[in-house]
């Protein structure tokens, strides 16, 4: 690539979680039995992190899986448009990309039902990537799953981060309020 120091990163904030689609209820008010419409969008905590970090200006990935179906290619789809590489996302043949509904009751009270299995598998998601691209591009690694982070030793996160001498767990400088992650450098 022109211009690009050799071995240098190629995101700036790089996340591990799940994806989902959120199938999400265009009337307020009324159970899921009695709504007529729905709109789509882009969810996962660690997706939600990637795009947001995006949004801020940063250069972001996310390291997921999808299911080999019409809402994985919507994930894709979805995540390029919002700015974020999606090189780590990767499908699994024989399971759905997961689907999560929502009830809207104003102003405080929004059920959700989540369509998922299994369980999320850190080692499904985590740097072995099939096509050999090399998820060592971030300075930062941000997450949101609590079941990824329980399930994954921290040592193995921050290997993905690359070699960061002085690794903390917070968001790097620079990045935006909330994003949790594995940071290196100055707090």
């Amino acid at each position: 690539m022109k211009g690009r120091v050799a071995g240098a990163p190629t995101c700036d904030v790089l996340t591990l979680g799940r994806v989902g689609v959120d199938i999400y209820p265009l009337q307020t008010g009324v159970g899921l039995e009695d709504v007529e419409t729905f709109g789509k969008f882009l969810g996962g905590s660690a997706t939600n992190v990637a795009v947001a970090a995006a949004r801020h200006g940063h250069r972001s990935a996310v390291i997921t899986r999808t299911g080999a179906d019409p809402f994985g290619r919507y994930v894709h789809r979805a995540l390029r448009e919002f700015g974020v590489d999606d090189a780590f996302v990767t499908a699994v043949p024989e399971l759905p990309t997961p689907v999560t509904f929502c009830e809207i009751f104003p102003p405080d009270d929004f059920p959700i039902w989540f369509y998922r299995y299994p369980k999320a598998r850190p080692g499904d998601q985590a740097g072995r990537d099939p096509g050999g691209r090399d998820p060592r591009c971030a300075p930062v690694l941000g997450h949101g799953d609590r079941a990824v982070r329980r399930a994954q030793p921290r040592g193995a996160l921050r290997g993905l981060a690359g070699p960061r001498q002085g690794a903390t767990d917070r968001a790097g400088p620079g990045l935006p309020a909330g994003v949790l992650g594995l940071a290196g450098g100055s707090p």
